[in-house]
């Protein structure tokens, strides 16, 4: 009997290449997990030793030596790395470098016009990934005031104006009708991950 595997999981380095990785055991540890991406994204990934892994907006945490099973893991789960070196200094530093292969990109990181807060009101970085086309946006210093709908539209202004509907899904869960929720409503926390999907305008 062959042992059980996910059949695909992809990793979204602190770059934003993405890679896949295919029939992964279910049974190897959380150690050799982080080899396997160490070893398959290279420059990419961040030395396993400080490799911390999210996925649905939280870090996965736990002993070396648990399997990939105790995690909850799913086919076709989205894994994000973050390099946290404590040598690197305070926080780690996540940029939107576009994948090789993808052609340049300018000014990936928005600040609403507000004035940041020190009193944990204030988001310092949101991760908007664009499903579509692998590209991660940072949005900084995003109030845990502002609604769904006000995200929505804060994406639309900075990335492209082109779509007659932009759709988030956060903690695998999709905010189409939340519009009026606010992200502490939502429970969003600093690093969270939104992936976004878009309907053109002139679509079905």
């Amino acid at each position: 009997m062959s042992e059980p595997v996910y059949e695909k999981l992809t990793i979204i380095s602190i770059d934003g290449l993405e890679t896949e990785l295919r029939d992964v055991p279910k049974n190897i540890t959380l150690a050799q997990f982080k080899a396997l991406i160490s070893r398959e994204m290279g420059a990419y990934a961040a030395d396993p030793e400080y490799m911390m892994l999210q996925y649905l907006g939280s870090q996965i945490m736990g002993q070396k030596d648990q399997t990939l099973s105790n995690f909850s893991l799913r086919n076709n789960a989205i894994i994000r790395l973050v390099d946290q070196n404590p040598r690197a200094g305070s926080q780690p530093t996540i940029t939107a470098i576009p994948p090789p292969y993808s052609p340049p990109l300018s000014d990936h990181t928005y600040s609403p016009d507000i004035e940041p807060l020190d009193d944990g009101e204030t988001l310092r970085s949101v991760f908007a990934i664009e499903a579509a086309r692998t590209r991660t946006h940072t949005l900084q210093n995003i109030p845990l005031s502002m609604t769904v709908g006000q995200f929505k539209k804060l994406v639309g202004e900075k990335i492209g104006n082109g779509f007659d509907e932009i759709n988030c899904v956060y903690g695998g869960k999709s905010l189409t009708d939340k519009d009026n929720l606010t992200l502490r409503d939502l429970g969003m926390q600093n690093n969270a991950t939104v992936h976004l999907t878009f309907r053109m305008r002139g679509g079905a």
